[in-house]
Protein backbone atom coordinates (compact mmCIF):
# COMPACT_ATOMS: atom_id res chain seq x y z
CA UNK A 1 0.00 0.00 0.00
CA UNK A 2 3.24 2.38 0.29
CA UNK A 3 3.54 2.53 -2.81
CA UNK A 4 0.24 3.06 -4.19
CA UNK A 5 0.34 6.18 -1.58
CA UNK A 6 3.33 7.36 -3.00
CA UNK A 7 2.35 7.39 -6.52
CA UNK A 8 -1.25 8.80 -5.12
CA UNK A 9 1.09 11.42 -3.68
CA UNK A 10 2.87 12.47 -7.11
CA UNK A 11 -0.46 12.59 -9.07
CA UNK A 12 -1.85 14.94 -6.17
CA UNK A 13 0.75 17.20 -5.99
CA UNK A 14 1.62 17.12 -9.89
CA UNK A 15 -1.59 17.83 -10.34
CA UNK A 16 -1.91 20.58 -7.89
CA UNK A 17 1.18 22.14 -9.58
CA UNK A 18 -0.43 21.94 -13.11
CA UNK A 19 -3.57 23.43 -11.45
CA UNK A 20 -1.52 26.33 -9.81
CA UNK A 21 0.55 27.27 -13.24
CA UNK A 22 -2.74 27.29 -15.47
CA UNK A 23 -4.56 29.44 -12.77
CA UNK A 24 -2.99 32.64 -14.22
CA UNK A 25 -3.57 31.94 -17.72
CA UNK A 26 -7.39 32.44 -17.78
CA UNK A 27 -6.81 35.14 -15.11
CA UNK A 28 -4.78 37.36 -17.65
CA UNK A 29 -6.47 35.91 -20.97
CA UNK A 30 -9.84 37.99 -22.60
CA UNK A 31 -12.73 36.36 -20.96
CA UNK A 32 -14.65 34.44 -23.14
CA UNK A 33 -11.37 33.80 -25.77
CA UNK A 34 -11.29 30.39 -26.55
CA UNK A 35 -7.55 30.43 -24.91
CA UNK A 36 -9.39 31.61 -21.55
CA UNK A 37 -11.96 28.64 -22.00
CA UNK A 38 -9.97 26.18 -23.35
CA UNK A 39 -6.77 26.38 -20.46
CA UNK A 40 -10.01 27.12 -17.76
CA UNK A 41 -11.33 23.89 -18.55
CA UNK A 42 -7.65 22.25 -18.34
CA UNK A 43 -7.80 24.41 -14.78
CA UNK A 44 -10.34 22.58 -13.65
CA UNK A 45 -9.51 19.01 -14.49
CA UNK A 46 -6.60 19.57 -12.93
CA UNK A 47 -8.11 20.38 -9.62
CA UNK A 48 -10.54 17.70 -9.97
CA UNK A 49 -7.19 15.40 -10.03
CA UNK A 50 -5.94 17.07 -7.33
CA UNK A 51 -9.05 17.11 -5.15
CA UNK A 52 -9.87 13.55 -6.11
CA UNK A 53 -5.99 12.03 -5.58
CA UNK A 54 -6.24 13.91 -2.06
CA UNK A 55 -9.43 11.93 -1.07
CA UNK A 56 -7.70 8.63 -2.07
CA UNK A 57 -5.12 9.98 0.44
CA UNK A 58 -7.40 10.64 2.78
CA UNK A 59 -9.27 7.24 2.46
CA UNK A 60 -5.70 5.29 2.91
CA UNK A 61 -4.38 7.61 5.98
CA UNK A 62 -7.75 6.48 7.81
CA UNK A 63 -8.26 2.89 6.90
CA UNK A 64 -4.59 1.93 7.56
CA UNK A 65 -2.05 5.01 8.01
CA UNK A 66 1.06 2.63 9.12
CA UNK A 67 0.30 0.49 5.66
CA UNK A 68 0.09 3.64 3.56
CA UNK A 69 3.38 5.84 5.26
CA UNK A 70 5.62 2.81 6.27
CA UNK A 71 4.90 -0.20 4.23
CA UNK A 72 6.42 -3.24 6.17
CA UNK A 73 8.37 -1.52 8.74
CA UNK A 74 8.12 -2.66 11.98
CA UNK A 75 7.62 0.24 14.52
CA UNK A 76 7.09 0.40 18.17
CA UNK A 77 3.88 0.26 19.94
CA UNK A 78 4.04 4.19 21.21
CA UNK A 79 5.09 5.73 17.65
CA UNK A 80 2.76 3.70 15.79
CA UNK A 81 -0.31 5.40 18.62
CA UNK A 82 1.17 8.76 17.69
CA UNK A 83 1.29 7.56 13.77
CA UNK A 84 -2.58 6.72 13.73
CA UNK A 85 -3.61 10.19 15.96
CA UNK A 86 -1.70 12.76 13.68
CA UNK A 87 -2.40 10.81 10.58
CA UNK A 88 -6.14 10.90 11.44
CA UNK A 89 -5.91 14.71 12.72
CA UNK A 90 -4.44 15.34 9.01
CA UNK A 91 -7.06 13.08 7.26
CA UNK A 92 -9.42 15.54 8.64
CA UNK A 93 -7.89 18.63 7.03
CA UNK A 94 -7.22 16.95 4.04
CA UNK A 95 -10.72 15.60 3.78
CA UNK A 96 -12.05 19.12 3.75
CA UNK A 97 -9.42 20.60 1.08
CA UNK A 98 -10.39 17.74 -1.63
CA UNK A 99 -14.53 18.40 -0.75
CA UNK A 100 -13.29 21.84 -0.44
CA UNK A 101 -11.79 21.91 -4.32
CA UNK A 102 -13.70 19.80 -6.22
CA UNK A 103 -17.34 21.51 -4.35
CA UNK A 104 -15.98 24.65 -5.64
CA UNK A 105 -14.45 23.37 -9.53
CA UNK A 106 -17.72 21.18 -9.85
CA UNK A 107 -20.53 24.38 -8.66
CA UNK A 108 -18.07 26.97 -10.03
CA UNK A 109 -18.40 25.18 -13.67
CA UNK A 110 -22.16 24.85 -13.05
CA UNK A 111 -22.57 28.48 -12.91
CA UNK A 112 -20.81 29.28 -15.39
CA UNK A 113 -22.79 26.58 -17.75
CA UNK A 114 -26.16 27.46 -16.48
CA UNK A 115 -26.09 31.18 -16.00
CA UNK A 116 -29.47 31.84 -16.42
CA UNK A 117 -31.25 29.36 -14.89
CA UNK A 118 -29.41 27.89 -11.82
CA UNK A 119 -32.30 24.83 -11.40
CA UNK A 120 -29.40 22.07 -12.71
CA UNK A 121 -28.09 22.94 -9.39
CA UNK A 122 -30.76 21.48 -7.22
CA UNK A 123 -29.53 17.83 -8.62
CA UNK A 124 -27.62 15.85 -6.48
CA UNK A 125 -24.22 15.54 -8.59
CA UNK A 126 -24.22 19.26 -8.09
CA UNK A 127 -25.42 19.09 -3.31
CA UNK A 128 -23.66 16.04 -2.55
CA UNK A 129 -20.19 17.53 -2.85
CA UNK A 130 -21.02 20.53 -0.97
CA UNK A 131 -22.94 18.79 1.54
CA UNK A 132 -20.04 16.53 2.47
CA UNK A 133 -17.53 19.95 2.33
CA UNK A 134 -20.34 21.30 4.93
CA UNK A 135 -20.19 18.05 6.95
CA UNK A 136 -16.62 17.34 6.29
CA UNK A 137 -16.00 21.14 7.88
CA UNK A 138 -18.04 20.45 10.96
CA UNK A 139 -15.64 17.48 12.37
CA UNK A 140 -12.83 19.68 11.19
CA UNK A 141 -13.87 22.50 13.48
CA UNK A 142 -14.85 20.00 16.62
CA UNK A 143 -10.87 18.80 15.79
CA UNK A 144 -9.87 22.51 16.23
CA UNK A 145 -11.70 22.70 19.58
CA UNK A 146 -10.20 19.93 20.68
CA UNK A 147 -6.85 20.23 19.90
CA UNK A 148 -6.90 24.02 19.71
CA UNK A 149 -5.48 23.83 15.89
CA UNK A 150 -5.52 27.61 14.57
CA UNK A 151 -5.13 26.07 10.74
CA UNK A 152 -7.91 23.88 11.71
CA UNK A 153 -10.33 26.36 12.95
CA UNK A 154 -9.30 28.91 9.65
CA UNK A 155 -10.33 26.05 7.16
CA UNK A 156 -13.35 24.62 8.99
CA UNK A 157 -14.65 28.22 9.03
CA UNK A 158 -13.83 28.94 5.31
CA UNK A 159 -15.46 25.03 4.57
CA UNK A 160 -18.87 25.70 6.09
CA UNK A 161 -18.99 29.63 4.35
CA UNK A 162 -18.19 27.84 1.07
CA UNK A 163 -21.00 25.39 1.74
CA UNK A 164 -23.50 27.58 2.94
CA UNK A 165 -22.50 29.72 0.09
CA UNK A 166 -23.03 27.33 -2.60
CA UNK A 167 -26.15 26.10 -0.77
CA UNK A 168 -27.60 30.03 -1.19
Amino acid sequence: MSNIYQITLGVHATAGMIGLLLFWWPVIAKKGSDSHKKIGNWFGMAMYVAGASSLVLVFMLLTDPIAAKFGDQVLDEARRSAIIANSHRTASFLMVLGFLLIANIRVGTAVLNNKQDRTPLRRPSYLIPVVLLGGSALYLFSLALIHQQVLFYVFSILGLGNAFGMLR
